[in-house]
């Protein structure tokens, strides 16, 4: 039997027979991922056939040994990985054929490759070591001799030794190993499995592969020996916050790779503006405000744009992976902007309304602003601060 893929468009109703997807794969893909698919059974409503509806989530997700479904981004694969590049930190060359790629799973290989190749430039340089404390009974002396232990236990031969111990099996090995670990189970490199192997086998002989999140890839101690691991979690927590939930087969074990494309788009405009704000100009990402209740609650503001030389706010904003401008759009931008005492306030939108709508609450002006993914995105980006500061 053939592999079947399945083709579902980001918010694009798609309509399958009963025959090509059955009754108990439907349920699973309900149960397990019904808050990223839309699955509505077949019914008479439907004319007795699946309708499916990605929630805008990206990737595959491998539902038996035969049948998997690929979920396509409206965004060009290129501009995919740009927008990576920006919300993860990546270190990508776009002069070069790491984005000369079509599909979601080319995307995916594309950049396991780079991150394997990195490994292997790490092992021939050497994989980061440090000094850390362990302590077990020897039959002869190492560094420091429990001597309470010797004392309270005399007839004991081998002593109880606390010593320093240089290592690799810490953190920043462990983080790349347990990425390339997804990697090689997720059974999406099929061209460049022997690299990824190769770099996944040269980690396994000096850290243990435990699982870790994406949060331990960020926020993490650099010095002058492991800041060069810094591109490489970047990476890693790519891969670690794409990966879903496995299931089992029969013998197969089965990872998702999901992209959450709201989450994304957030991330990309936030780390956008930081790096082309004009002169004068700050953002401050996630800020918190207190509101004043017995509760003492805290309102989280996606944007803030403040002027510099006026300390003064400019603008708050809010991006939204959406197609139109919602009332709870309006409305939570509002409060954002009664909150900071600005009467300018920004929504942000992949889609192109044709002309940046204005809506007025009350003395707050509200704008929709479009960053279109589509094209190049440097000069739709230079459109989108355009709007933002000449409207």
């Amino acid at each position: 039997m053939n592999k079947q893929i399945i083709e579902l468009d980001e918010y694009a109703p798609l309509q399958l027979s009963q025959e090509l997807l059955p009754l108990h794969i439907g349920k699973f893909l309900r149960s397990r991922y019904g808050n990223k698919i839309s699955v509505e059974f077949p019914s008479a409503g439907t004319d007795h056939q699946w309708k499916l509806i990605s929630r805008g989530w990206v990737g595959f997700i491998p539902l038996t040994s035969q049948i998997t479904l690929r979920l396509v981004p409206k965004v060009e694969i290129s501009n995919l990985f740009q927008m990576l590049e920006y919300a993860y930190g990546l270190d990508i060359s776009f002069q070069d054929n790491l984005v000369n790629c079509a599909t979601i799973e080319g995307f995916y290989e594309r950049l396991a490759q780079l991150l394997a190749s990195k490994v292997l430039r790490k092992a021939q340089k050497g994989f980061y070591q440090t000094y850390v404390s362990a302590a077990e009974r020897l039959p002869r002396v190492r560094g420091r001799i429990d001597i309470k232990q010797a004392i309270y236990n005399p007839w004991e031969v081998n002593l109880k030794c606390c010593y320093q111990e240089l290592t690799g099996d810490v953190p920043e090995n462990q983080i790349l190993g347990w990425a390339l670990f997804l990697i090689v189970n997720s059974g999406l490199c099929s061209h460049s499995l022997p690299l990824i192997r190769q770099s996944y086998q040269a980690l396994r002989g000096i850290a243990t592969i435990c699982p870790y999140s994406s949060y331990d890839c960020t926020n993490r101690s650099y010095n002058r020996l492991n800041e060069d691991y810094r591109p490489l979690h970047a990476l890693c927590r790519f891969f670690i916050e794409s990966t879903g939930a496995s299931h089992h087969l029969g013998d197969y074990t089965m990872l998702a790779f999901l992209v959450n494309m709201a989450q994304l788009f957030e991330v990309f405009v936030a780390e956008w503006l930081s790096q082309n704000l004009p002169a004068g100009y700050a953002l401050r990402k996630q800020e918190r405000m207190l509101i004043e209740t017995e509760e003492n609650r805290f309102l989280k503001i996606d944007l803030v744009i403040y002027d510099t030389k006026n300390n003064s706010v400019y603008c708050v904003l809010d991006t939204k992976y959406k197609k139109k401008v919602d009332n709870a759009d309006l409305y939570q931008i509002t409060t954002y902007a009664v909150t900071k005492e600005v009467s300018k306030a920004i929504l942000v939108y992949p889609q192109d309304f044709g002309r940046n709508a204005v809506y007025r609450m009350g003395d707050i002006r509200v704008q929709a602003v479009t960053f279109a993914l589509h094209g190049d995105l440097q000069r739709n980006g230079q459109e989108f601060i355009s709007a933002l500061f000449n409207s």
